[in-house]
């Protein structure tokens, strides 16, 4: 599964281009934080709300409480467009029943992007975050213990930090790009808290 955790407030940005660029035959799990959409929205996925707050940890929490033990799934951020959906079949096939990192910023697994497994996710305690720095500190502690408990395979070229930035949907946002996808990070410094 392919959990997008987003906001209701992004699906004519962000999310629009996220849902665009996706050419797989995994299922896809839309996970709106925050405000609840409408009843009936259409945007051509599953989708469900989430009452945890709206940062990216909250897509863990709910792979937690709604998957199987011996289910994957990959985090994938609205602010991402995929570049080349080979990634489907090289992550959830060819590295099937093993973790993979599409990043390694600031660690690995970093930004929480990558494909998880619920066997050793469960084994943690749901990565709840209290606010957005938190959030950012859940990204390197929980996925930390995550490591300790399996080494993910960490895929070519993952991404890290740049010193790209482009305008995009009102905001700055440092580019980050492989392969596979090109990321927008909107935050990418405590300092902006």
């Amino acid at each position: 599964m392919i959990i997008i955790p987003t906001h209701i407030s992004r699906i004519v940005t962000w999310l629009k281009d996220c849902l665009e660029s996706l050419d797989t035959k995994h299922p896809i799990m839309v996970l709106f934080q925050g405000d609840k959409p409408a009843k009936g929205l259409k945007i051509g996925f599953d989708y469900t709300h989430h009452d945890l707050n709206g940062y990216d940890p909250g897509a863990i929490v709910w792979a937690t409480n709604n998957l199987k033990k011996d289910d994957e799934f990959m985090v994938l951020h609205d602010s991402c467009v995929v570049k080349d959906n080979l990634l489907w079949k090289v992550i959830f096939e060819g590295y099937r029943e093993e973790s993979v990192a599409l990043s390694t910023h600031p660690t690995t697994m970093g930004m929480f992007l990558g494909k998880y497994r619920m066997a050793i996710a469960s084994q943690l305690q749901p990565p709840i975050a209290k606010d957005k720095l938190h959030g950012i500190e859940l990204e390197e502690s929980w996925n930390r213990e995550y490591c300790q408990l399996e080494q993910p395979i960490v895929l070519e070229n993952p991404l890290t930090a740049s010193d790209t930035f482009i305008e995009k949907h009102g905001r700055k946002n440092m580019v980050l790009e492989n392969r596979w996808i090109k990321k927008y990070k909107g935050t990418w410094s405590r300092d902006q808290i």
